[in-house]
């Protein structure tokens, strides 16, 4: 059987940018991907927040603007099938923001893991938790 796997921008953003909040519940998620023992996805939502993440990072100095061709080449390669939200679904979205304190964006990546029934895989602490009180399933090392 397959697991899906919802990734979160603070979880890719780890990974490609080799950040320290990079956990092993990351990295054994996208190899179980590529092994294929998983199945990976995402709101289109992460392609701007991503380019947020780098656009943020250059200005602060933490990469430097050669390297966002590289960072951007590393997150087209990774298997996460982007997922186009119906319109319909806003109202599912503000319901879980609502409950949770969660923003809007944060709550996409809820919202797409309940409707798929998959674990989410995430470095924020606050999406973890608000996630689990929701009843979705974080992805942990190992499964």
């Amino acid at each position: 059987m397959t697991d899906s796997v919802v990734f979160d921008c603070s979880s890719v953003a780890a990974l490609i940018l080799d950040e320290a909040s990079c956990t092993r519940e990351v990295t054994e998620a996208v190899e179980a991907i590529l092994r294929g023992k998983a199945r990976g996805f995402a709101p289109e939502l992460l392609v701007y927040e991503f380019s947020n993440v780098l656009s943020s990072a250059q200005r602060r100095g933490r990469i430097a603007g050669s390297d966002i061709e590289e960072a951007v080449a590393l997150f087209c390669r990774l298997p996460i099938a982007l997922d186009p939200a119906p319109k319909d679904l806003s109202a599912d979205i503000v319901r879980i923001a609502s409950a949770t304190g969660l923003s809007a964006c944060d709550a996409a990546y809820c919202e797409l893991a309940l409707r798929l029934n998959a674990a989410l895989v995430t470095v924020d602490k606050k999406l973890a938790s608000c996630a689990l009180s929701s009843g979705i399933n974080l992805r942990q090392s190992g499964t």
